[in-house]
Order: structure tokens, then C-alpha cells, then sequence
């Protein structure tokens, strides 16, 4: 019976004389091989790490892109809140009150950005003024209105003038 590469409990005499000695060159350097295996492991960590570590500086990379492009687009396009691309037109009394409460709120976010409202030769630009002339159009019943605007940039972002007449 053999034990670790030994004959155990058997005399010497009865080994057969190709099975006494162990060829050490078929075994090979073990000290060798374990240092082969570690350099191994060592590199199959490293492949491991390698698309996590690129996953980890391309997400960073895109998130100071994106906090860039929106920190630019405030600060260079000022423009109104709302859109009223729309507005230009003929309107009816229902969406042109809408409009025109779109317009109060949107002078209240941004004073930069303040909409006039012209109507019956009378200029509005606060809330209160506003509304005045919303509650005239609503109470002038169902009628249809020419509506014009005025653009404060060269690019048509920013309007600053509505101005509204009837049909």
C-alpha cells in the first residue's frame, strides 16, 4: 500500500526497482510553481478590477459633464419659464386666460424675464394689472383675439411683449 508517494509498511525488498526512486524533474521546483500561481492570481485580480475601476472614472467623468452643461445652460440661457410658443396667433377667450396666467407666474419666478401685456391701448406688468385685463377678456364673452409678441433676444427665447387685440 502506498502512502504519499511511499511503500508503507513493506520491506525494502519487495518494492519493485522501478517504483523505489521519484523522478524529481517530473514533480518539478514546487516553490517555482507556487510562485508562477501567485503571479496567476495576482493578475486575474487585476483584469478583475480593471472594468471596475474604468466603470468608476467614466461615471465620474459624465457626471461633471453633465453638472457643466447644466450649470452652462443656466447660465446662458435666460429665458421665460413657460413656453409660449403658441401665444402668436389667433387665440379664443379660454387659452388666452390661460396664457395670461402663465405670464403672472412667470414675472413673479424671474424679474429678468418680465412679459408685458398690452391690451385696449392699456400696458400690464404686475399680477394685479394683469388680472384686470384677464377679467375684462373673460368678461367680454366668447370671442376670438389677435395675439402678437415681441422678442427681447435676436434668437426668439425671450418674449417681453404680448400684445392683444381683438378680431
Amino acid at each position: 500500500m502506498k502512502k504519499n508517494g511511499e511503500f508503507v509498511g513493506v520491506d525494502e525488498k519487495f518494492i519493485p526497482e522501478d517504483e523505489k526512486y521519484v523522478d524529481e524533474s517530473l514533480v518539478g521546483d514546487k516553490e517555482k510553481t507556487k510562485k508562477v500561481a501567485k503571479r496567476i492570481g495576482i493578475a486575474q485580480l487585476v483584469m478583475m478590477f480593471i472594468p471596475f475601476i474604468i466603470f468608476i472614472i467614466m461615471a465620474i467623468f459624465m457626471v461633471t459633464q453633465f453638472n457643466k452643461v447644466g450649470n452652462n445652460y443656466e447660465d446662458t440661457i435666460k429665458g421665460n419659464k413657460y413656453s409660449f410658443s403658441h401665444l402668436q396667433g389667433t387665440q379664443s377667450t379660454f387659452r388666452l386666460t390661460d396664457y395670461l396666467d402663465d405670464i403672472i407666474t412667470n414675472n413673479k419666478l424671474d424679474a429678468y424675464t418680465t412679459i408685458t401685456v398690452v391690451y385696449n391701448e392699456k400696458s400690464a406688468v404686475t399680477e394685479e394689472e394683469i388680472l384686470s385685463l384677464k377679467q375684462e377678456i373673460s368678461n367680454a364673452g366668447s370671442k376670438k383675439y389677435e395675439v402678437s409678441v415681441d422678442y427681447a433676444d435676436s434668437r426668439g427665447q425671450v418674449i417681453n411683449k404680448v400684445t392683444i387685440k381683438d378680431i
